[in-house]
């Protein structure tokens, strides 16, 4: 019996279907990247899945795969986070049968191994770690022979070259380009489910990826697409002040924390009637420690005040706990769950960031308050309810995207809320659209022609990691034209256009079709023109409009092309995409070449960034 099928076997014993439902995707990868390795070159990969949708038992599959086709030295990179690491490390021992695992304690057990059976290695993205390893690695003569296969989970942190604006390389970034050197060929595979800074990479870099491979998520997964939806319906509004009140150091609990606070009680409660022993309740508020501290107080605060009501049956909090529990659309009797509530208090608060690891969240009702520390990799089962009111002057889009710990598995459906301003939904329901097209474009067509898109006025990652100078961008509710062309496709575009002015509602296939039968020596930037439009057909929108507009007269090397009144026409359809072809006549004293000539005006829809990287 293979390694692939071992390790599916046992998940399939560990939760019905579960390695039935991953082995066609881990097989289809099998066959298109790992048969084809030519173990003579040094080949990356781009691995992408959602935030929480089990990227771990996709990398252990292609790792069993690989095993079944004689690769022997496995590393698997996480992020600096010991947890993870351990938690890694830990699930690789249990499921991958037949495989040599070594964590980082373990260099004496690896610097005596032959590498007959495979072996895989888990380690952070530290540092000290890396360097300790890198030179265990060359104390062992049996993995210099021996093909790598390089797993980085989390590959768009930490592991790219912060300094590449400085013609400098990060230490994280050389001291893995270092280990993959150190075999004789070498298979890198970047995992995330936020690949805009990979996608952004230059072909210098050393890192930018040769292909690309979408994991679809499981059965039972919960994503953006139903916590952000337009319909709101898991989600709770709090005010925009919400944040300002919170972190006021005083007793003042603002008012959407306190229905935050009831709501997990109830589900609590009904848990706790179901026999469900775990519920996670986890609280964002900023990135401050101090503000974390203000946070728990508060909350302690509150909790303390509840349990007093408990005995009060004319208490105010009483009667407001029952006005929110009928808002809450909770079935069952208020009075059974006020009741209840006793057995449940009181709760676990945990603060988990630089300063404290936080404790044992796997069981018991618990609230877990924090920042950064709750972004990638972290995982909490059975995350039920979330508050979030952390906001940053400039949002990047992967960072925002990671603090979405409620998505994955392990939740109950109807009992998910999220308690949020309506900016902040915004942002996430934009992001959610965006991510989507992003994924959808990537699974259909690759990686080639790819742009990033973005909501205006959102990085998609931090610039420190891009080639600045190799970077552009295009912003929806812009007017952008060519400002040279030719008339080589005229004859073509009369055809297909007509000469006399009309408009008409059109697919994004058909602007795609006219950009492509345009004439002209800008040729890049045309390209960028129908990367955004390419990016556009997997958004919700796929209808545009176009104006046509014959027999102008203009100047070449004009600010402009439209006219005012095509400029307002422009501007009415905010959300379309709008694309305007102009029939210049092309007169020479006009600086043409004496010959009609087509030029197009592209207007993107309003409130999206697009960006691309020229490489």
């Amino acid at each position: 019996m293979g390694y692939l099928e071992r390790y599916t076997n046992y998940l399939d014993e560990l939760k019905a279907g579960l390695g039935t439902n991953i082995l066609p995707a881990i097989t289809n990868f099998k066959k298109n990247h790992i048969e084809s390795f030519d173990y003579k070159n040094h080949n990356t990969g781009l691995i992408i899945g959602q935030v929480q949708s089990g990227k771990t038992l996709q990398m252990l599959g292609i790792i069993a795969a690989a095993a079944d086709f004689e690769f022997k030295f496995f590393i698997i990179l996480t992020t600096d986070n010991v947890r993870l690491q351990q938690q890694t490390l830990n699930r690789a021992k249990e499921y991958l049968d037949g495989i040599v695992v070594c964590g980082e304690s373990d260099d004496v057990l690896f610097k005596s191994l032959d590498f007959r059976k495979p072996v895989l290695i888990v380690l952070k993205k530290n540092h000290s770690v890396l360097s300790t390893w890198g030179q265990n690695f060359l104390s062992n003569e049996s993995s210099g022979y021996q093909p790598l296969l390089l797993l980085d989970d989390e590959g768009d942190a930490a592991s790219l070259n912060t300094k590449v604006n400085l013609d400098d390389v990060s230490t994280i970034n050389q001291q893995i380009g270092n280990i993959r050197q150190i075999s004789p060929s070498s298979l890198y595979l970047q995992v995330t489910a936020t690949p805009y800074a990979i996608l952004l990479l230059t072909a210098s870099s050393g890192i930018k990826p040769e292909f690309v491979y979408t994991f679809e998520p499981g059965n039972g997964y919960l994503g953006g697409s139903y916590f952000y939806s337009d319909d709101l319906k898991c989600v709770n509004l709090l005010s925009e002040n919400e944040r300002d009140i919170l972190l006021r150091n005083d007793d003042t609990i603002p008012e959407g924390l306190q229905r935050a606070i009831l709501y997990f009680l109830f589900v609590c409660c009904h848990f706790k009637k179901e026999g469900i022993p775990t519920c996670n309740f986890l609280v964002h508020p900023n990135f401050r420690i101090d503000d974390h501290n203000i946070t728990s107080n508060k909350i302690t605060l509150f909790l303390k005040e509840v349990a007093e009501a408990l005995n009060d049956e004319n208490s105010i909090l009483k009667s407001k706990a029952e006005e929110d529990f009928g808002e809450f659309t909770i079935e069952g009797d208020f009075e059974d769950y006020w009741n209840s509530m006793s057995e449940i208090l009181p709760l676990n608060t945990y603060i988990i960031n630089s300063e404290n690891a936080g404790e044992d969240y796997l069981t018991g009702y618990n609230i877990i308050i924090g920042g950064n520390s709750l972004g990638r990799g972290v995982t909490f089962p059975y995350l039920q309810v979330t508050y979030y009111c952390r906001r940053a002057r400039a949002p990047q889009a992967d960072t925002v995207w990671q603090h979405s710990r409620l998505f994955g598995y392990e939740r109950i459906k109807e009992f998910c809320r999220v308690f949020l301003p309506l900016s902040l939904f915004r942002l996430f329901n934009e992001i959610t659209k965006t991510n989507d097209a992003l994924f959808n474009v990537l699974s259909r067509a690759g990686l080639e022609g790819i742009s990033v898109l973005t909501p205006r006025g959102v990085r998609p990652t931090r610039p420190n990691v891009l080639d600045l100078g190799a970077i552009t961008s295009l912003a929806g509710g812009v007017n952008y034209f060519l400002y040279d062309a030719n008339g080589d496709n005229t004859e073509l575009l009369d055809n297909r256009l007509g000469v006399e002015d009309g408009d008409n509602k059109v697919t994004l296939d058909e602007i795609m079709d006219i950009l492509g039968s345009v004439s002209t020596l800008e040729t890049e930037r045309l390209i960028e023109f129908k990367k955004c439009v390419e990016i556009l057909k997997s958004n919700e929108n796929d209808e545009g409009r176009l104006f046509v507009r014959t027999d102008r007269n203009i100047t070449k090397g004009t600010g402009t092309l439209l006219s005012p009144t095509d400029r307002t026409l422009s501007e009415s359809f905010p959300e379309e995409t709008v694309l305007f072809m102009y029939r210049l006549n092309g007169d020479e004293e006009q600086g043409w070449r004496g010959s009609p000539i087509w030029i197009p005006n592209i207007r993107y829809p309003d409130g999206l960034a697009f960006f691309t990287v020229e490489d």
